[in-house]
């Protein structure tokens, strides 16, 4: 924030061009406006965050050309890979999403067993389970198992 004409954007576009002749990485967006200016694609995940693909593309390439090489010597933290669904959500938080789903469907599963009383809370527990299993939580590790670099989920990023 700033009254207009008082070397805002200059000072930030010298710091920019400071860090990048030193080596580091530089995530940098120009135009941070247009984002709830322009309006694109939208897409709206289970956790209600609202996607633009085609400003996530943009972004990706407009980063991608600064620190291409950067990125392909930062490892890949396998560890952490894959714990985010494609929204950028905790996998752990979108999967309790689909709980009470899960269980509708396991005490309809018990319903059309004729199951009651102990039965049909003991079966409704093993559902659930199973059920709970067999949610499949949108990830990239799906479609891009293996990445050694950050450039590989970069460049992945860019293609899809």
């Amino acid at each position: 924030d700033g009254k207009r004409g008082t070397g805002k954007s200059a000072i930030l576009n010298h710091i920019v061009a400071w860090a990048r002749t030193r080596g580091w990485l530089v995530v940098y967006e120009p135009m941070v406006s247009r984002y709830s200016k322009e309006i694109g694609q939208i897409q709206r995940s289970n956790n209600s965050i609202y996607i633009q693909p085609e400003f996530s593309q943009a972004f990706l390439e407009r980063t991608a050309i600064f620190n291409r090489d950067m990125f392909k010597q930062i490892p890949v933290d396998m560890s952490a890979y894959g714990k985010c669904a494609l929204d950028g959500s905790h996998v752990a938080e979108t999967r309790h999403l689909f709980d009470e789903m899960v269980t509708k469907a396991a005490k309809k599963d018990a319903e059309r067993k004729g199951l009651e009383g102990l039965d049909f809370t003991r079966h409704t527990v093993e559902a659930v389970a199973k059920f709970r299993g067999q949610v499949k939580i949108p990830s990239m590790t799906q479609k891009l198992p293996d990445p050694v670099t950050v450039w590989d989920i970069v460049e992945f990023g860019m293609q899809n």
